[in-house]
């Protein structure tokens, strides 16, 4: 996406029309460079980059919610972007990945009613913030387990999340539903 309030809704970015095999992209899933641009109720897995790539110093307002991001359609199983789930750099700011997930909607199986992304079995990190990229909110997602979470998918980098050179951004938060479950990653939870 290069351009201002587009939305991407409803795809298989990466997988075939089932979302339980891969037929990969051989760049990112999506690459965004704009404003206020929506990716929703998408699957986004299987491809040769990253699953969603939010780049560059104008790249502001971009909300990511309800998507499965390295798993099949049900998020029960991997099906790995190859370098990891979700990457924020060049100095992209003030973007939402994910929302409030209330935990009595996952335990009930509502998962309609979850704004959280399931960012899962990738092959590098699920969510890494770098490169100067700041203000920019986690929030409510399930990062390295199952859709349920309560099995393991892992992101196969050094962390679940990694903030390396991106100051004032925030994963979680103090109101209930915006806390990730950050569980099951091959390396660390959190990497600052």
């Amino acid at each position: 996406i290069e351009g201002n309030g587009n939305v991407v809704r409803n795809n298989f970015i990466g997988t075939d029309e089932s979302g339980t095999q891969a037929v990969g992209n051989l760049g990112d899933g999506v690459e965004v460079r704009g404003s206020n641009n929506t990716i929703t109720n998408n699957v986004i897995s299987g491809n040769g980059r990253y699953g969603i790539s939010i780049v560059h110093v104008d790249t502001v307002g971009t909300i990511v919610q309800h998507n499965v991001i390295g798993t099949n359609q049900a998020g029960t199983g991997a099906l790995p972007n190859v370098l990891g789930g979700v990457a924020i750099s060049d100095f992209a700011s003030g973007n939402l990945i994910g929302g409030i997930s209330d935990p009595a909607d996952v335990i009930a199986g509502r998962f309609d009613e979850v704004q959280g992304n399931v960012i899962s079995g990738n092959g590098g990190y699920g969510v890494v913030l770098a490169s100067g990229a700041s203000g920019n909110l986690v929030q409510g997602n399930a990062i390295g387990t199952s859709i349920s979470t309560a099995s393991v998918l892992p992101n196969h980098g050094d962390a679940g999340v990694v903030i390396f050179h991106a100051p004032g951004n925030t994963v979680g938060g103090s109101q209930p539903g915006l806390g990730n479950v950050i569980s099951g990653n091959t390396g660390l939870g959190v990497a600052i």
